[in-house]
């Protein structure tokens, strides 16, 4: 075979072979990107921030119209409970106000949103600027081809077959393997006798996301997540003044629902609710999902929606894989 010969047909066995990888990226979509979202069923398998990214981009605008706004303390909060909004958990890991205010603001790409549960909490505020790369539009044309999309391939196989399951759900919480002990961030912010320090630029994103929303005409529903007795009262009043700055950011028509208020201590004071005092156990998610669904419903006037989902959003169990 002449050297000219073999070089063709390396180029077309190659551009076959990637026409090939590229035709079932297409087809399985995991991300909802090349095909309908409307009513798939879509949950993560690999690299949360690159995924709940690209999903947000057609798959939460389809198939929600509301979002939860948080981070690995509300990450296991399962918002398919919620009956009011149909609600996408935008909680990540780690994640700061800028690395939720770049999820929100691909939802709001191609459409508004009824509602954004918005958690306060100074994690969110404590860092400003994303961890990682891994949220940016080159990601889009990495669906049709990276290391990611390859182990995300391999974990859907494995779930399939019942070997594995999965840590994320079509609703985007996940099943959170939280420490017992507080990881040093936290440690810090809930140290007694001292102030809780807020991050300038980190406010000022998160006052842009909570401008952004309202312009766009979502119901805003700051909500405080519940910290566990002991460790909130002799951090209390710092708390407290934690509370009332993030709270200019709102308004007095906004919902807010405070799981440190007095009338959530009996939830506080169960320690089967908590793993570390501020994530949730399995147990204490359900529990606090309940009594947030319980909130807004009772609210549903103030929030303009009627006691039941709206929008033609498909139900939870119709959602598909496919």
């Amino acid at each position: 075979m002449r050297a000219r010969t073999w070089i063709v047909l390396t180029l077309l066995a190659t551009l076959v072979a990637g026409g090939g990888g590229v035709l079932v990226d297409v087809r399985l979509d995991i991300y909802g990107l090349f095909r309908d979202a409307r009513g798939r069923r879509l949950p993560i398998y690999d690299t949360e921030r690159r995924a709940k990214y690209l999903l947000s981009l057609h798959y939460v605008p389809q198939n929600f119209d509301a979002v939860l706004v948080g981070s690995s303390v509300t990450a296991n909060w399962d918002t398919s409970r919620l009956g009011l909004f149909r609600v996408y958990n935008e909680s990540t890991e780690g994640a700061n106000v800028t690395e939720e205010k770049a999820l929100v603001e691909q939802v709001l790409r191609s459409t508004s949103l009824s509602a954004a549960i918005c958690v306060v909490h100074p994690y969110l505020t404590d860092t400003q600027g994303l961890n990682t790369d891994d949220m940016n539009d080159r990601e889009y044309w990495g669906a049709l081809g990276s290391i990611s999309l390859l182990r995300s391939y391999k974990l859907l196989v494995t779930t399939a077959l019942g070997r594995t399951l999965p840590l994320w759900d079509a609703y985007g919480s996940e099943d959170l393997k939280a420490p017992e002990k507080l990881n040093p961030v936290l440690s810090r912010i809930l140290a007694p006798g001292t102030e809780v320090q807020i991050n300038e630029a980190a406010f000022a994103e998160y006052g842009a996301l909570v401008g952004e929303l309202r312009r766009r005409g979502a119901k805003l529903v700051p909500v405080v997540p519940p910290t566990r007795e002991d460790l909130l009262e002799p951090k209390r009043a710092a708390l407290g003044r934690y509370l009332d700055r993030m709270l200019t950011l709102f308004s007095p028509e906004d919902v807010l629902i405070d799981f440190n208020a007095p009338e959530y201590a009996s939830f506080r004071r169960e320690p089967s609710y908590f793993r570390d005092g501020v994530h949730l156990t399995p147990r204490g998610a359900v529990e606090v999902v309940r009594l947030l669904d319980q909130r807004l419903v009772a609210e549903r006037g103030r929030l303009g929606r009627a006691a039941q989902r709206s929008g033609g959003l498909p139900h939870r169990d119709r959602l598909t894989t496919r």
